[in-house]
């Protein structure tokens, strides 16, 4: 009886399903389905947020379909070739250990860097961009790295040689420059983290769409202009992600395939690439947008930290413990390690990095007596606070470059105020309209989706009350249906740890299309009434055009508190309208009667009888319904 109600209700909502169209149900692709039970035997939906695991399966799935690898950078071998040269002549080998040329460094926090080293730090990435060697680093981030490099042990290590030989091909432009770290574990004490300085022309230029502020204006990427999308997947790591890694001793405990979900240094990585968005959002492009490197900078300050404890906590040395790993050759400890021929995958776990190549200065902090020690964070009750985007007022003289991939010209003079990023709930969401690396709205066309969602057992109180006999009833709000309440049942599944709700009652459940026999993405998302026990909303997901040949995809929908929604289908084999759980994953084909509108207003059009005399006419054609609830339940089981 507890969950009757809402099935009740959600058949009432989208019982009037009469048409079925060439849109087919398929099952999960089999490897997508082995890693989500990996994590289902690990933990629980009340333990870790559904969105955490299934995006980092998903991404670990369309990485190694084959499909993808169509578009990589296809360097020519004598590219190829003057990588492997430039890696060689960027470290010495003495007595059988390998050394930087330009010598040891410091890395700092990227707010404490100096006006002078931070625009210095800029110049030799722009540089680097001109000589086409950024280009040659980025694409080294593809192909079988993203399986040898990705989702197992070789992570870590890879990463922290692929780090010391970028910051050391930077440093060949300018000995005086380090990589910087970007610790955003600063920016989630702003009320709104997309607002901090670090998007704003003084540092990584804008986080909202096309970059085009700041010193990497411009800059293409695989897929065109390089664009961000800050704030509305993932999230960023806390000081409580990380103190959760650091309370383990085993290097297996804090990587995948072994360790619990929220110790797994690689998932939380993953998250950050969600919330920066854009190209960072996929792995094979992720390199192309200069924040990657400060973000996994700050990846291996936190292993470093874990290396630190498991050194001098737990008597256990680092350099050898490589968790063994049978069923993964890519993640074999005395396997070549790819992209860098001269070192197996366990020599980046090798103590030489830190002891001859570069040390981290912790991260600001203050007291009453001591500020932060830098203009852009402000000292507030003992914690370091970023300035804000805002507070951003330059005068740059932007490098001169030949580098035909920046679209800038000449010695400019910038007087800028920094653009305020609007939070994800102002702003529309841009798509790149990529598909198969070319941008074309003819590739796509939309289908509707029906989102069903349940208000969250812990949602808010809002300041509106009941009035009796002239007086307010101040012990819940006129939103609270306690009746209500007691017959559906609530499985209090994980959520964000940053998981907060607009003051009006607004909401978003986002929504995601991810080709399986195509390469491209299309992020969308529904405006839900949070004040309200459950609702309806609709969204047209982009997919591609099946006019170009059958088209499958996996549609994915959760919530902004990282609650994973389950798909349900239309039954075709019920005389009534029926739906029931499925993968998500469809087929759709370019027969009649097609379920899809060419563009968003034939869509649109597809599903409203505007032109009727009750233009309150409703027709409900979806095949595809996303039943956001509270039950506690994988939505992919």
């Amino acid at each position: 009886m507890r969950v009757t109600l809402f099935r009740a209700t959600m058949v009432a909502l989208i019982g009037s399903v009469l048409v079925s169209g060439m849109i087919e149900e398929m099952s999960m692709p089999p490897e997508l389905q082995s890693c989500l039970k990996i994590f289902e035997d690990k933990t629980s939906s009340t333990d870790t947020v559904g969105k955490e695991i299934f995006f980092t399966c998903l991404n670990s799935f369309l990485s190694k379909w084959k499909i993808n690898s169509k578009y990589d950078c296809k360097l020519t071998p004598m590219q190829w070739e003057h990588f492997k040269r430039l890696i060689n002549q960027l470290m010495i080998m003495e007595d059988g250990v390998p050394k930087p040329r330009s010598g040891f460094r410091t890395r700092q926090e990227y707010r404490k860097l100096t006006d002078e080293a931070r625009n210095a730090f800029h110049k030799a990435v722009i540089e680097l961009k001109a000589r086409g060697e950024y280009d040659l680093f980025a694409c080294a981030h593809q192909g079988d790295v993203l399986v040898s490099g990705h989702k197992g042990t070789n992570f870590l290590g890879w990463h922290r040689v692929y780090l010391a030989m970028y910051e050391e091909a930077l440093r060949r432009i300018d000995p005086t420059v380090a990589l910087p770290y970007w610790d955003y574990t600063l920016d989630l004490e702003l009320e709104d983290p997309t607002k901090s300085v670090v998007w704003s022309p003084c540092f990584m230029g804008n986080g909202n769409s096309e970059v085009n502020t700041g010193p990497f204006a411009g800059w293409k990427s695989r897929l065109g202009i390089l664009t961000r999308q800050i704030g509305r997947l993932g999230y960023l790591i806390s000081k409580y992600n990380i103190s959760k890694i650091l309370s383990n001793c085993w290097t297996e405990n804090v990587t995948f395939p072994f360790g619990e979900p929220s110790s797994q240094i690689e998932n939380h990585h993953n998250r950050v690439h969600n919330w920066v968005g854009g190209d960072m959002n996929r792995l094979e492009t992720a390199a192309f947008d200069p924040v990657f490197f400060l973000h996994h900078a700050y990846i291996d300050y936190i292993w470093q930290l874990f290396r630190c404890r498991q050194k001098h906590v737990c008597c256990i040395d680092p350099s050898t413990d490589y968790p063994c790993t049978p069923n993964n050759k890519y993640h074999a400890a005395n396997r070549t390690m790819d992209r860098f021929p001269m070192f197996r995958n366990i020599d980046g776990y090798a103590s030489y990095w830190e002891d001859h190549w570069y040390k981290y200065e912790p991260p600001p902090t203050c007291t009453y007596e001591q500020d932060c020690g830098s203009p852009w964070l402000v000292c507030q009750g003992g914690v370091c606070i970023p300035k804000t985007a805002e507070e951003c007022h330059i005068n740059v003289t932007r490098a001169y470059t030949k580098a035909k991939a920046i679209t800038r010209s000449g010695n400019i003079s910038l007087e800028a105020k920094a653009s305020n990023p609007d939070t994800a709930l102002n702003t529309p969401t841009q798509n790149s309209f990529f598909i198969n690396g070319e941008a074309d709205m003819k590739l796509w066309v939309f289908v509707p989706i029906q989102i069903i969602y349940m208000k969250k057992p812990t949602a808010e109180s809002f300041p509106v009350y009941r009035v009796y006999n002239g007086q307010p009833d101040l012990r819940r709000d006129f939103y609270d249906y306690a009746e209500l309440r007691k017959l559906i049942f609530h499985g209090y599944p994980k959520e964000n740890s940053n998981c907060q709700m607009n003051a009006s009652g607004s909401g978003q459940i986002l929504l995601e299309s991810n080709g399986i026999n195509y390469f491209g993405r299309y992020i969308e998302y529904a405006i839900t009434d949070s004040r309200l026990l459950f609702g309806s909303s609709m969204v047209y997901i982009g997919v591609k055009n099946p006019e170009f040949g059958n088209t499958e995809a996996i549609i994915s929908a959760h919530d902004r508190c990282g609650r994973m929604c389950q798909p349900q289908c239309l039954d075709r084999g019920s005389n009534l309208a029926k739906y029931r759980p499925c993968s998500g994953a469809i087929r759709i084909s370019s027969a009649s009667p097609k379920m899809y509108g060419n563009t968003l207003d034939e869509a649109i059009l597809d599903v409203w009888h505007w032109w009727s005399r009750d233009r309150r006419n409703f027709t409900n054609k979806f095949e595809l319904v996303m039943v956001c609830n509270n039950d506690g339940e994988w939505p992919w089981k």
